[in-house]
C-alpha cells in the first residue's frame, strides 16, 4: 500500500527531523537495556540510578526516555514515566494546552498534556506510525503500539524494538515531506546526525504497511 497524500500544516504537524533527537536519546539508553525484562510497559516509576548502575534497570517507553532526557538531579527529586513521555512529546514539537471546548475526552478548561497530543497524532496517522495502536504507546499495554506484522509480531519486547519503530516512523514521514526525493540519509541529513541516519534505511521499497487504508492524512492535532 502506498503512503497516501495528506495535508501538511507546518505549524501543527510533527517534522521528521525532530524524530532524530528522540532516536538519539533512546539509542543512548541501549547499553543499559540489554537484559531480559529491561523493557516493561507496566513500570511507571523511573530509576534514580546513573551510569553503570542503570544496567539491569527495568523501565517503560516513557521511563527510558526520562532517564535519557531529564537531569540526574531532577530524577533524584522524583519523576514518573509520564514526565519522560511529555519530554519526548515536547522534543517532537507538541505543547501542552488548555481544552477550549467540551469533548468526549476533555472537559472545557482541562489541561491537555503534550504526550496526549503525540498519542493522538499517532492514532490519526496510522500510515506514518505504522499501525493503528499508536495512541497506547505510553500505556501499560503499550508494547503493541510498536507492532509490525513481520518485524515485531508481539510488539516491543526490548528497547531496541522501540528504537527500530521510531526509525521507521522517521523514514515514512521523511518520504512524505520529500515526495520527489530518494531517501538517502547520508546525503540529506545534518552532519551531526549522520551517525544515526546512516542506519535508518531499513524499510523495503515495496513494503506493505500493516495498517488500514486511510483516504486522507491530516497531520494536525486538536
Amino acid at each position: 500500500m502506498e503512503l497516501s497524500k495528506y495535508h501538511y500544516f507546518k505549524r501543527k504537524s510533527m517534522k521528521a527531523k525532530k524524530i532524530l533527537k528522540v532516536i538519539e536519546n533512546l539509542e543512548r539508553m541501549l547499553p543499559y537495556a540489554q537484559n531480559n525484562g529491561s523493557l516493561d510497559m507496566s513500570c511507571g516509576t523511573v530509576s534514580t540510578e546513573k551510569g553503570k548502575n542503570l544496567c539491569g534497570t527495568t523501565q517503560c517507553h516513557g521511563g527510558w526516555y526520562a532517564i535519557a532526557a531529564l537531569s540526574y538531579k531532577k530524577r533524584k527529586e522524583g519523576v514518573e514515566y509520564d514526565d519522560g513521555a511529555n519530554k519526548m512529546a515536547k522534543h517532537l514539537g507538541f505543547k501542552e494546552s488548555v481544552s477550549k471546548r467540551q469533548t468526549d475526552v476533555y472537559e472545557k478548561g482541562q489541561m491537555i498534556e503534550a504526550s496526549d497530543k503525540l498519542c493522538s497524532w499517532a492514532n490519526k496517522n496510522p500510515e506514518i506510525w505504522g499501525n493503528t495502536d499508536g495512541n497506547i504507546m505510553f500505556s501499560c499495554y503499550g508494547r503493541m503500539a510498536f507492532y509490525h506484522e513481520t518485524k515485531r509480531p508481539d510488539g516491543a519486547l526490548t528497547l531496541q524494538h522501540i528504537v527500530d519503530h521510531w526509525k521507521e516512523v522517521y523514514e515514512r514521514l521523511w518520504k512524505m515531506e520529500n515526495p520527489n526525493k530518494e531517501f538517502n540519509p547520508e546525503v540529506e541529513q545534518e552532519e551531526s546526525r549522520k551517525d544515526i541516519t546512516a542506519k535508518l534505511a531499513i524499510l523495503p521499497v515495496d513494503e506493505t504497511l500493516d495498517t488500514v487504508k486511510v483516504e486522507k492524512q491530516v497531520l494536525v492535532y486538536e
